[in-house]
């Protein structure tokens, strides 16, 4: 399968929605499917973080294409990361794609190259960084970014949308 796919989107399923308005390309917010289409190009996710406005306790309920959601991935947080180790970092109820840069003291800092800003993280607000492979139907592992290739090692694939972790993003931090 090819990005764009169907994937088959059930409700209940914990899904994470792409960003792509801008300023928020890179960061994936969590979520449930409340509602599919009959088709499949459409869902309702529920978001967990996300709430419908600043006086609301109310989550966000958003109508999406499906091209920009994908499953959620395993939960992987390692005890240690290195330097041009791919990470998610957590921030403003969002994950965001970037490399670790250096570390310093308990802190790593975070270079998101999309928006060209280094930033520092606390080991609690990292994890590892995933892809959907569409081709093996699976979760691939991307830990080293090596700049003379421009590739990702492949390191460890898990198959199966259903295959994430129970363990969640703490909601009140």
């Amino acid at each position: 399968m090819k990005r764009g796919s169907k994937l088959k989107f059930c409700v209940g399923d914990r899904v994470e929605m792409q960003g792509y308005e801008d300023g928020y390309q890179g960061s994936y917010f969590s979520g449930t499917i409340i509602e599919t289409s009959d088709t499949n190009d459409e869902c309702v996710i529920k978001y967990d973080n996300l709430l419908e406005d600043e006086d609301s306790n109310k989550k966000l309920r958003e109508r999406v294409e499906t091209f920009f959601v994908r499953p959620e991935p395993p939960f992987i947080q390692d005890d240690f990361y290195n330097v041009h180790e791919w990470v998610d970092a957590y921030e403003n109820d969002a994950w965001w794609f970037g490399t670790i840069t250096r570390k310093k003291g308990s802190d790593y800092y975070v270079y998101f190259l999309r928006h060209e800003v280094e930033k520092a993280y606390k080991l609690r607000d990292l994890r590892v960084h995933h892809e959907w492979d569409y081709d093996i139907g699976g979760w691939v592992t991307c830990k080293v970014y090596n700049e003379k290739k421009k590739a990702a090692e492949k390191c460890k694939v898990s198959s199966s949308p259903g295959a994430s972790s129970s363990k969640a993003r703490p909601k009140n931090r």
